[in-house]
């Protein structure tokens, strides 16, 4: 095949808001290149990287089992909106995400989606135990500020994964996305496990249990 079909103009690039081509990838790059392709295997060495992940801020956290039930339970309900607004960004021309040929792709998306966003939620539970309202805001604001900026390096070191359509719009909408991520998330977590600062901790630290313990021996 000649390189002369690859260049813009030809029937090979996606066509969008009449620009000649997605953001750093061609359709023909998404329909022929196989080797960087998200496939299944992909979303399932993805989604045991981010359970590792998961366990080890669970860990750090120190969180107790209802409240990692319900950051379980907020990233299940974000992994369904993720895919929904997947679907309609594609629709509406925001990006194309190559999907496998495999018919149990969405499933695994999901899973994926879902796992990587519980140990988000185990993170914004301690910054709203510490700093309440005003920290989950700032955690909102933070994330829709970092989210596109990680999509888009995504796109870059992995174009066949993922594609962005020029302009502003994508990006405005992805931040929505990572901002609906935070807070709709942190929400039904709330619902399942109860309000940030109404479970204790998992362990205490040693400097407490001294100070316990000292305070149990004066009594």
């Amino acid at each position: 095949m000649s390189r002369g079909a690859d260049k813009p103009g030809s029937s090979r690039f996606v066509q969008l808001y009449g620009a000649e081509r997605l953001v750093t990838c061609s359709y023909g790059n998404l329909k022929g290149n196989k080797k960087g392709r998200m496939t299944t295997t992909r979303l399932i060495a993805m989604a045991g990287l981010y359970l590792g992940v998961f366990a080890g801020v669970a860990y750090l956290t120190r969180a107790k089992m209802p409240r990692i039930a319900g950051a379980l339970c907020g990233s299940a309900v974000f992994g369904v909106a993720g895919l929904l607004a997947l679907s309609l960004g594609e629709a509406q021309g925001w990006w194309r995400v190559p999907k496998a040929g495999s018919s149990h792709f969405r499933l695994l998306l999901w899973l994926a989606l879902a796992v990587s966003c519980t140990p988000i939620y185990l993170i914004t539970w301690r910054v709203a135990r510490r700093f309440g309202g005003r920290g989950l805001a700032v955690f909102v604001l933070a994330a829709a500020v970092i989210g596109p900026a990680r999509d888009y390096l995504v796109a870059t070191k992995f174009p066949e994964w993922i594609a962005f359509s020029p302009g502003i719009t994508p990006i405005l909408a992805v931040a929505m996305l990572y901002a609906f991520l935070v807070a709709v998330g942190h929400m039904v977590m709330g619902i399942v496990s109860g309000p940030a600062q109404g479970d204790a901790l998992a362990r205490q630290r040693a400097g407490c249990r001294i100070v316990i313990q000292h305070g149990k021996r004066h009594k």
